[in-house]
């Protein structure tokens, strides 16, 4: 397969969407009261966890040890929080947006290196979607949380994925570049922000069938009526 290792993300996209992925994870940390070092570890984490794992996949070595700027930015980021940590404890929705931004830029980002690098689409739609909830995940496990990717709650994955896939097709047809990334990433933000605030959630995978069984039991009473 034909790759292309030499062409790039832009390096101050990457920067913002980690220093945006640590803020989140930071002030999450804060508000569950860890200490400094704590803090700026879960911010790291948070900031760099998914953008490794999508290098690896990717047969990359990861830019977290090759460039500084990107560990710098997740410190600095965690520091912020720990600066603000009235404005981050007192506003819960603040916490909420800096998340969906973080999840809306890595997903975008990582989506884009898997195309730069020869990814084929569902390649590079899982790759998106692991990046996406790569330091959230990792988050969780080191705070002692259960992986809340993985369970019923506010939509993450399934933005993430919606995302990725708004990013993928318009490529496919030609669409602009930029109207493509803007699209992709106000779709996540959007979804993954408005779960928050509406408190939209998933569907337990044993409730499906139950919620489409009584949904065909309402149509058939529906109907039994009509006639």
């Amino acid at each position: 397969m034909d790759t292309f290792p030499l062409l790039q993300v832009p390096l101050w996209i990457e920067v913002v969407a980690i220093a945006v992925g640590a803020l989140a994870g930071a002030a999450g940390a804060v508000r569950q009261r860890f200490d400094l070092v704590g803090v700026l570890f879960v911010a790291v984490v948070m900031g760099l966890g998914g953008g490794v794992v999508r290098d690896v996949m990717l047969g990359l070595r990861p830019v977290a040890v090759t460039n500084q700027a990107y560990v710098l930015a997740a410190l600095g980021a965690g520091l912020g929080a720990v600066v603000l940590l009235r404005v981050v404890t007192r506003f819960v929705r603040l916490f909420g947006l800096f998340d969906a931004l973080a999840l809306g830029l890595f997903v975008v980002v990582g989506v884009e290196k898997a195309v730069l690098n020869g990814a084929p689409f569902t390649g590079a739609l899982l790759i998106g979607v692991v990046a996406g909830i790569g330091g959230g995940v990792m988050r969780d496990m080191i705070s002692g949380l259960p992986v809340q990717v993985l369970r019923r709650g506010e939509w993450n994955a399934a933005a993430a994925a919606l995302g990725a896939a708004l990013f993928l097709l318009p490529r496919e047809l030609g669409t602009p570049d930029l109207l493509r990334d803007l699209l992709a990433f106000a779709v996540i933000v959007l979804a993954r922000y408005a779960s928050l605030l509406f408190g939209w959630q998933t569907v337990e995978a044993g409730d499906l069938w139950g919620r489409l069984a009584r949904r065909r039991g309402l149509r058939s009473r529906g109907g039994g009526e009509d006639g």
